[in-house]
């Protein structure tokens, strides 16, 4: 058994929440109100403690980021973990659709923030690209092929982009049934 330094422990804490104050930011505000003393405020920490952790504002934008896509890219395998039947897929795909714009809103609109930022700023584009692969790393085992589970990962969050976008989040039943029809598109067996 590894005993760890108090210090350490209550430094991943803080870490943590100065991330998901951050994100807090982006989802509510946009990524042009993520500074590091708006962060400091929203997560009840010292400026310096943020800059500590992050001493750019580069390296707050990347671990924001990071912390969102680990947050959906989690749930995801959370939901792959009980997929039992590859018929299932269009339905854990729904689910994680929902998930995202219902418990996991912040992280989505803090990550469609980012994506959209990385359109501009070549360092970003990195953590849009893994976003990406990352679900369709998950997917590929379902979808068939690579090809396949990346363009069902852009397709999912292209819809919940729109669902967003247009103020359809919340109709969850038609943004589920929307997502479902979408995946069984990408279904080899079909």
């Amino acid at each position: 058994m590894v005993i760890q330094d108090g210090r350490v422990t209550r430094g991943e804490a803080s870490k943590k929440a100065i991330q998901r104050a951050a994100v807090s930011i982006v989802a509510a505000q946009g990524l042009s109100d993520l500074t590091h003393r708006a962060v400091a405020a929203a997560a009840g920490v010292s400026h310096a403690l943020v800059t500590y952790h992050f001493a750019t504002a580069a390296a707050l934008r990347r671990a924001t980021f990071g912390h969102s896509i680990d947050r959906l890219t989690d749930e995801l395998e959370a939901l792959l973990e009980d997929l039992h039947d590859p018929s299932d897929v269009p339905r854990m795909g729904s689910d994680l659709a929902v998930l995202m714009v219902t418990d996991l809103r912040a992280e989505t609109l803090a990550t469609y923030e980012l994506m959209l930022a990385a359109s501009r700023d070549p360092e970003l584009r990195p953590l849009a690209l893994a976003l990406t692969d990352r679900i369709a790393d998950l997917l590929e085992a379902v979808a068939g092929d690579r090809d396949r589970a990346k363009a069902a990962s852009i397709a999912l969050l292209g819809n919940v982009l729109a669902s967003l976008a247009t103020g359809a989040d919340d109709d969850l039943p038609a943004l589920r049934a929307g997502v479902g029809h979408l995946i069984e598109n990408f279904d080899p067996r079909r």
